[in-house]
């Protein structure tokens, strides 16, 4: 357990993706249509992914991301899954979509869900106040560099500034590169530790958090 302390603080950040590889992942050219089903995003002539909401009818799905949502340091061993049932963990996908502030977007292709971003009002390191929805993300390793994880934030936080929400927010370690895509999305530092930032998105209109 003491080897897994730090990082299981931290799995709300984890997995963003920077879309091209080359850290430019919110400048990929995307045509979005909309079709009876949801929100369908062609990334290229032959990829296409379709997005749906999540539901409390999802908790596998929920419990498979959160998992790989975990950051595991370049050299050492991922946590056994039973890691799931710890508290800290279990505030991101327990009684998921049975409460007020639960959002989420699934990524679909050919039938698998390769991603998956949610957001709910709980008590875990991203949470900066009542009423704000901290974000949780992560992307299946073998869909990681194609865009994939950036959609679905833009996608989402779209979502939350439309329903009146007036921020979100999410922490992220320092050693994560994926901090700088938050920056790009219009993240901003609220607060730092040695080890993490504490960011916040403003969704107001006029700002380019989306």
């Amino acid at each position: 357990d003491g080897e897994y302390a730090v990082l299981v603080g931290h799995v709300a950040v984890i997995v963003v993706l920077l879309g091209n590889g080359r850290g430019a992942g919110i400048d990929i050219p995307v045509i979005l249509t909309k079709g009876r089903k949801g929100l369908h995003m062609r990334m290229t002539v032959n990829e296409q992914i379709a997005l749906r909401a999540i539901g409390p009818e999802d908790t596998e799905i929920l419990q498979t991301f959160l998992y790989h949502a975990i950051h595991v340091p370049e050299g050492m061993e991922p946590p056994p899954r039973s890691i799931l049932e710890k508290p800290e963990l279990q505030v991101y996908i327990d009684g998921f979509g049975d409460r007020p502030h639960d959002h989420g977007l699934a990524a679909v292709e050919n039938g698998q869900v390769i991603g998956a971003a949610w957001v709910r009002d709980m008590p875990d390191y991203g949470h900066i106040e009542d009423g704000v929805p901290s974000f949780a993300i992560s992307v299946l390793p073998g869909q990681r560099g194609r865009g994939v994880g950036t959609l679905l934030m833009q996608t989402l936080l779209e979502q939350l500034r439309q329903q009146g929400y007036a921020k979100a927010s999410l922490a992220v370690q320092k050693t994560n590169r994926a901090a700088a895509l938050y920056r790009r999305l219009g993240f901003e530092t609220l607060r730092e530790t040695d080890e993490e930032y504490l960011m916040v998105c403003p969704l107001d209109a006029h700002t380019h958090c989306r």
